[in-house]
């Protein structure tokens, strides 16, 4: 889950329309779904800096909460 603090993040998951942005404003959270079986790309498409504080939930002791990812085939045209 995420909380952005300023700006509007735009998250190119495939949660909502295909390819398609959605945008989380300040003020707004997004939360990803529970063992996601894709990567979500987060971008900063606006004019002011993005900042977000990030919670992470069931992530063992000493593990990275996360890992490189490929582009999912769904949405080879998202933005990079």
């Amino acid at each position: 889950m995420l909380v952005v603090t300023a700006g509007t993040l735009s998250t190119y998951g495939l949660d909502g329309t295909l390819c398609q942005p959605t945008r989380v404003p300040s003020g707004h959270a997004y939360v990803l779904p529970a063992r996601a079986h894709h990567a979500h790309l987060f971008h900063n498409r606006g004019t002011v800096p993005v900042t977000f504080i990030a919670y992470y939930i069931n992530v063992s002791k000493g593990k990275p909460p996360a890992g490189p990812a490929v582009r999912p085939s769904e949405c080879p045209a998202a933005p990079r």
